[in-house]
């Protein structure tokens, strides 16, 4: 699409400012924020791979998931971080944003090639840039792998426009190289062939001689990333049907096509809480809304290419994640998840922002200055609301208290503040939350096993090791049962039964930091200082964050 503008451009200096200040605005408190309590720990601060810089975790990284998705370049940036500053969240947070706002600049310079109307790139990287939709990505950390993907993405695209527009070969090469970044952050880029076909469609090329091996030069990696992928997948349980996945997928859609019109309530995933079937009005609708714009994004082709360009960029970047919807045996089932159109939704704020290019040619002067505020009105609601939610962000806490708020059968939320509250000895609150997390499902071992350990800590030891023997028979393999079971029974003076079942925990988990922890509390309390001391440093090795191993370690220290 070639317009031209009938209206004077603001300098590109001026937009690119901008672009840059408007994101810095919204989130200028970032770097106060702290680590959240999923996925956080798992990537970053209690993962030995990431937490030293040498070849052997180097090699680690790049022969491993994490421990489902391939994310080698992810995991690498976290290490490099780690290894300058530590544990020090408001680095890991300012990467994040500046990855952001480079993401949008890349959007700006992709955009330019396919419109010479200023207002089109601009406002697309704007919309970007601002929408509430892709603040998880932003401020939670471990977003980084779709921010990182994103930015390798959009890069090889812009390469790839300039390959078109000027023939040269390195643009070309550049573009595949910088694909290939892209799936080693996350596999979402895998879809970047089918883009390229979407431009080749809009975007004049001055030479298309070896069209189709070009193709294939970028479907050969898309296809063994994609391999790789599929063996990270492998390792998760999917309980759905392909029917029951389809629906779930095409509720989805429609969620974040409301979301991007009013970002509202806005959540890291999304469950799904009645039952799956096409005749619930919670189906049906989705489907057939659906089912309308395809027909009008097939039509559209007639009056000119770009609805069907972004309509098409959304659903082929969205599709990777329509597959994400429920893991594990005990897991909830979802439907969406915020981060999930942080590369989608550029094809959405595209349309946007076409839309209101046409609209502004066809009204008067007076007519646009009015369009215009109330444009900026509307990027300011956007911008506002992205501000408030990425303070919600900064602390756990904060986060998870928000979330219940709004979605209080969320479970994963609830068993989270949970824990949260029992770290800061709040442990009246924990039971409240872990006691609706279990009425919620009786049958998932976590919360009942959480609620079971802080009953023992309130001293309601017969209650909690009934909690926790239910946790066991939910989930035999849930080693933090075993571990909490012992504690309980240490607690009563049974040190034999307490020995069995860190026996057990250790049997089904070598690794178990808090299992090696409890070994050292039981021989301390059986006066076995020296071999309690070995078991806090194993367990300490083990997890190098945990403050109640080193707190007993030192205790023990003083007293010898």
């Amino acid at each position: 699409m070639t317009h031209n503008s009938s209206h004077i451009a603001p300098r590109l200096w001026i937009q690119i400012a901008a672009i840059i200040s408007i994101t810095v605005a919204i989130y200028q408190y970032a770097p106060q924020g702290q680590f959240m309590n999923i996925d956080d720990n798992l990537l970053i601060y209690k993962n030995p791979v990431v937490q030293e810089l040498n070849m052997e975790n180097i090699k680690t990284i790049f022969s491993s998931y994490d421990p489902e998705l391939y994310i080698p370049f992810t995991l690498l940036s976290y290490m490099i971080e780690y290894h300058f500053v530590g544990p020090n969240p408001s680095v890991f947070h300012t990467t994040n944003v500046l990855l952001h706002i480079l993401n949008a600049l890349l959007v700006f310079a992709l955009i330019r090639y396919f419109s010479k109307k200023w207002i089109i790139p601009f406002l697309t990287a704007v919309l970007f840039a601002v929408h509430p939709l892709n603040t998880e990505a932003v401020m939670w950390i471990s977003g980084r792998k779709d921010l990182l993907s994103a930015f390798f993405f959009l890069g090889s695209l812009v390469l790839y426009c300039r390959h078109r527009v000027r023939g040269d070969r390195l643009s070309f090469y550049s573009s595949l190289v910088l694909f290939i970044c892209a799936l080693m952050s996350k596999i979402i880029a895998v879809t970047l062939p089918l883009v390229t076909l979407l431009i080749d469609d809009i975007l004049p090329a001055k030479s298309d001689k070896h069209k189709t091996v070009k193709q294939w030069v970028f479907g050969v990696p898309a296809l063994i990333f994609l391999s790789v992928a599929m063996m990270g997948k492998m390792l998760s349980v999917f309980l759905l049907s392909y029917i029951d996945a389809l629906l779930l997928a095409l509720k989805g859609i429609y969620f974040y096509f409301v979301k991007f019109l009013i970002p509202t309530n806005l959540s890291m995933v999304y469950e799904q809480l009645t039952p799956i079937g096409i005749l619930r009005e919670d189906f049906l609708f989705p489907v057939l809304a659906l089912i309308a714009l395809a027909v009008i994004t097939i039509c559209s082709r007639a009056f000119g290419k770009w609805f069907s360009f972004g309509i098409l960029w959304f659903g082929i970047t969205l599709l990777p994640n329509l597959g994400n919807a429920v893991k594990g045996v005990e897991s909830s089932v979802y439907y969406a998840s915020d981060r999930y159109v942080y590369l989608p939704s550029i094809g959405i704020f595209f349309l946007v922002a076409c839309g209101i290019a046409w609209g502004l040619e066809q009204i008067t002067h007076i007519q646009k200055i009015i369009a215009s505020v109330a444009i900026v009105i509307v990027i300011g609601i956007y911008g506002f609301v992205a501000h408030q939610y990425a303070i919600d962000w900064l602390t756990p806490k904060g986060y998870l208290e928000r979330t219940v708020k709004l979605y209080p059968e969320a479970m994963l939320s609830r068993i989270l503040l949970g824990m949260t509250y029992m770290k800061e000895e709040n442990d009246i609150e924990a039971i409240s939350h872990f006691r609706k997390a279990v009425e919620r499902k009786p049958e998932y071992a976590n919360p009942r096993a959480h609620l079971g350990l802080t009953l023992v800590k309130i001293r309601e030891v017969d209650e909690g090791i009934e909690e926790l023997e239910k946790a066991l028979k939910a989930n035999s393999r849930h080693t933090y049962s075993y571990v909490y079971l012992s504690f309980a029974y240490m607690l009563k003076n049974n040190n034999r039964k307490a020995e069995l079942l860190l026996s057990e925990a250790l049997a089904k988990d070598p690794g178990s930091a808090k299992a090696l922890q409890m070994y050292g509390m039981l021989e301390y309390r059986r006066g076995n200082l020296k071999v309690a001391e070995q078991y806090y440093r194993k367990s300490i090795d083990m997890d190098s964050t945990s403050a109640q191993a080193k707190s007993a370690l030192a205790r023990l220290l003083r007293d010898q």
